[in-house]
């Protein structure tokens, strides 16, 4: 959309986002402050620019592992923003990424392909066990 907007004038046409926003931006005239139809586009358009930028920096977890520390950074939840509460969230750390065949921390960014994912089982499964061992719960009554 910006290299639409700024097709027609004749300077140099980048290929970074963050620049062709600059240019953007120094095109808005006095007149586009007060045209109400034009605000709200620009509006709608960089809200629209915020929340790909957002998915793309966060995306939601397929299938999240619920109560399942990292073994890497031992991090169990991590905060997302949500563009539906419009604040943060909670989610678990470990989530499985079916697109990449992985879990994958959100914390640290640690992945483990499917080669690992019985090594991963028995090292949450430890932690599991050292924690109940800690709180004085057994395994039975878990």
């Amino acid at each position: 959309m910006v290299r639409q907007a700024c097709h027609g004038h004749d300077h140099e046409q980048y290929e970074e986002l963050g620049k062709r926003l600059r240019l953007w931006v120094l095109h808005a005239e006095e007149w586009q402050y007060e045209a109400f139809d034009y605000l709200a586009w620009a509006a709608d358009r960089a809200a629209e620019w915020v929340r790909e930028a957002r998915l793309m920096l966060d995306p939601p977890p397929r299938f999240p592992l619920h109560g399942r520390a990292c073994p890497m950074c031992r991090a169990t939840a991590v905060q997302v923003w949500s563009e539906e509460e419009n604040d943060y969230l909670r989610r678990p750390a470990l989530s499985v990424d079916p697109e990449r065949v992985e879990v994958v921390c959100a914390d640290c960014g640690a992945a483990w392909g499917m080669d690992v994912w019985g090594q991963l089982a028995a090292a949450i499964e430890q932690q599991r066990q050292e924690t109940l061992a800690v709180t004085g719960v057994t395994s039975e009554t878990s």
